[in-house]
């Protein structure tokens, strides 16, 4: 089972996505495969962001077998881009939990601490 989880932390968007789907032979998962696919186009979106002077600070990503951890706190003018990068891969794990209900476990970002992060 792949448990993603969508939360937020002392002002910072973060994702969590740990586990193997388990539903197909390795090489061959397109479930861990499309869920790893989208915990690295956002690593990849959040240090382009900090590149770009975008955040507070270096955004902590962890990328390895099994485990992706993804956390970034914006600057106040870049909050709506990182709400909205992390919210477009929320959409693209909701579409793979409703494809594949046995093999993902998703959990998305309270709604009031959301509307906390977005103030």
């Amino acid at each position: 089972m792949v448990n993603v989880r969508f939360y937020t932390n002392k002002g910072m968007l973060c994702l969590r996505v740990e586990g193997h789907a388990r539903s197909a032979p390795k090489g061959e998962d397109v479930v861990c495969a499309g869920a790893s696919v989208l915990a690295a186009t956002l690593a990849d979106f959040c240090t382009l962001m900090g590149i770009h002077g975008e955040l507070e600070k270096e955004p902590y990503i962890k990328m390895d077998t099994g485990i992706a951890v993804i956390k970034a706190k914006p600057k106040p003018e870049s909050r709506g881009k990182l709400l909205l990068s992390f919210s477009v891969i929320a959409t693209g794990m909701s579409a793979m939990q409703r494809n594949y209900p046995e093999y993902i476990r998703l959990t998305l970002f309270e709604r009031s601490a959301i509307e906390d992060f977005s103030k």
